[in-house]
């Protein structure tokens, strides 16, 4: 009497496990829903600043899908954890369970491609930031999306504020300067930002994916703890459903 009282305490102990796990996994799921559309709206000005701006268009709807699919992903397993002890309930588990595991698979060989190729994706951003920078006197929109961003940022040129005079052959542009008004002196290096804009986008994408890197080591936890649980609270509620049956 006293094994089945502590299975059946771990057995309702693993299903509320799996509830909050799972809506963990939704609140997951709608940041980065958030931050897709977010991206959407807001990142089209600073995207003009690449060379090839359809590739990295991309990556917000990217954002935006994986997001929707996380959200509905966690709300299966919420459904399926409360509703465990019916057939629709261990069928969304089950499918749940196997989506996951499909997931993990996924994530690590994600993890190992841009392990392998994250230096040759920094290469193509550098050359692709510079291939613009260097139409700045020659093209009105990518003179506008490179001040917009020198402005926002803080930064001044693509390696730092001499890529005005060695590359384009000008001085920095009042963009660049550090003053509200924007109309300093720029051939002073007090007035004006020196950092370049591309060590500043690394350095904020290093930010990010730091970031991203602890949220995704910490989901993967949650998957497989997630699959393992899932399993045992599906297995769980079809014994107990054969034992009502019974009695």
């Amino acid at each position: 009497m006293g094994e089945r009282s502590c299975l059946d305490f771990l057995r309702i102990f693993l299903r509320f496990l799996l509830i909050f796990v799972n809506i963990f996994v939704v609140l997951c799921g709608l940041v980065v829903l958030i931050v897709g559309i977010w991206s959407k709206v807001h990142g089209d000005t600073y995207i003009q600043i690449v060379d090839n701006p359809s590739t990295y268009e991309q990556i917000p709807v990217l954002l935006i899908v994986i997001g929707i699919f996380v959200l509905l992903l966690g709300l299966v397993g919420v459904v399926g954890g409360v509703f465990a002890n019916t057939v629709g309930g261990r069928i969304m588990l089950g499918l749940y369970g196997f989506v996951l595991s499909l997931l993990v698979i996924i994530e690590i060989a994600g993890g190992i491609a841009a392990a392998v190729k994250k230096d040759d994706l920094g290469g193509a951003f550098n050359k692709s930031v510079n291939n613009t920078f260097t139409r700045y006197s020659n093209d009105t929109s990518i003179k506008h999306t490179w001040d917009t961003v020198q402005k926002s940022f803080k930064c001044c040129g693509t390696y730092n504020y001499t890529s005005y005079t060695k590359i384009l052959g000008i001085n920095p542009p009042t963009s660049c300067c550090k003053s509200s008004n924007h109309n300093c002196n720029t051939t002073e290096t007090n007035n004006i930002y020196t950092r370049g804009c591309t060590q500043v986008a690394s350095d904020n994408v290093s930010t990010v994916l730091e970031a991203i890197a602890g949220v995704a080591i910490t989901f993967g936890l949650l998957q497989v703890i997630g699959v393992i649980v899932s399993c045992f609270v599906a297995v769980a509620g079809r014994k107990e459903s054969r034992n009502y049956q019974v009695v």
